[in-house]
């Protein structure tokens, strides 16, 4: 059994797949269903073809799903470890394959309707207060928030309610607080949810936990993300960020991490966001704030082409001088450019192309 859970050997024999098979039955105590998820994790982690077996072969993902219909109120450490094993069952790791059946995993769990049940367990009386056991759930969410119809889903399970008792409560916990974030991020790319999120006025807490976070850049880094997409389309957001000061927090962390490409790329999308959804004011305050790091963001190539230019562009900075350090110094963002594709060839076009440059 020791054997197994280290996850040895690799690909199991008949003998292994039916001892996990038999730890799975229904009428199986929780007891031998905890071991049972346990040796299931291991297998799974192991590798693609492991995973494959375990849903096709062996016909094993009913029964993990049975668990936990079984259990009304399972126990924390039950609860725990099967999200553990459906998130070991979702993995699309494994660099041996060319392919993954990872999406088809996930949609045959999202036919059970399990995820609502599952959202309801952030605010939980019998979970709220056990921080591994709702990182486990916040995780395991999260790396089903795929697409609007599983977002939608799992909003149905009050996970905004959830998700803000969380940031209330277990503010301290940076792992915690991190995932929870990230969960968030993925349910705001629906547009349906990310409205009705903006009535909890969760862009509250993002904002702080960019202030209180700041000098962890992991976390940063999943919250200035959660931010571009809180504010895509959505103007409520925008003025909740405004009205929290996010204008000033935004700026002092760009200025201190302007090594970390990601963190930048979601601040400037941010940026335009709040340019396109929010008030006359908002466009000015940005341009007032921020013409001169924009500038300097202008130096790195990564950036330069489909981040800054374009966000320089909709503040009319083309060729304007602002104050720094005493001195002036002029912004040129001369083109905005964004890459095309005409048959096979990629061109990459700008403001001054014409119709007559292009060769097909």
């Amino acid at each position: 059994m020791n054997v197994l859970l280290e996850g040895k050997p690799e690909v199991l024999d008949d003998v292994g797949w039916q001892i996990i098979t038999q730890s799975l039955e229904k009428a199986a105590s929780e007891h031998t269903h905890i071991l049972g998820l346990k040796l299931t994790r291991a297998v799974c982690v192991q590798s693609e073809f492991n995973r494959e077996l375990l849903t096709f072969n062996y016909n094993l993902m009913e029964p993990l799903l049975t668990i936990y219909s079984k259990h009304n109120r399972p126990s924390n450490l039950l609860l725990r470890q099967w999200c553990s094993t459906m998130k070991a069952l979702l993995l699309s790791n494994d660099t041996k394959t060319g392919y993954n059946t990872a999406p088809e995993r996930k949609r045959m769990i999202a036919k059970t309707k399990i995820l609502p049940s599952l959202a309801s367990k952030l605010h939980h009386s019998d979970y709220e207060h056990d921080e591994k056991t709702l990182n486990s759930i916040v995780i395991l969410l999260a790396t089903m928030a795929i697409n609007d119809d599983l977002s939608n889903q799992i909003e149905s399970g009050h996970v905004v309610q959830g998700i803000h008792s969380i940031l209330k409560n277990h503010f301290h916990s940076g792992i915690l607080v991190r995932n929870t974030i990230s969960l968030l991020r993925y349910l705001c790319s629906s547009q349906i949810v990310r409205d009705k999120i903006a009535s909890y006025a969760l862009m509250k807490w993002v904002v702080e936990v960019m202030e209180n976070y700041k000098k962890v850049e992991d976390i940063i880094e999943v919250a200035m993300s959660c931010c571009s997409y809180m504010t895509l389309r959505c103007s409520c957001q925008v003025a909740q960020l405004v009205a929290k000061n996010g204008l000033v927090v935004i700026l002092q962390l760009i200025k201190d991490y302007k090594s970390n490409v990601a963190f930048l790329k979601s601040a400037c999308i941010t940026l335009r966001n709040m340019i396109e959804n929010g008030d006359h004011e908002v466009k000015q305050r940005i341009k007032e704030f921020y013409a001169v790091v924009l500038s300097e963001l202008m130096n790195q190539l990564e950036l330069r082409e489909y981040y800054v230019r374009p966000l320089l562009k909709e503040l009319e900075l083309n060729g304007e001088k602002v104050e720094t350090m005493g001195e002036e110094m002029v912004i040129r963002p001369d083109t905005v450019s964004y890459e095309v594709r005409i048959g096979r060839k990629s061109v990459v076009l700008d403001d001054n192309t014409s119709a007559e440059n292009l060769v097909a």
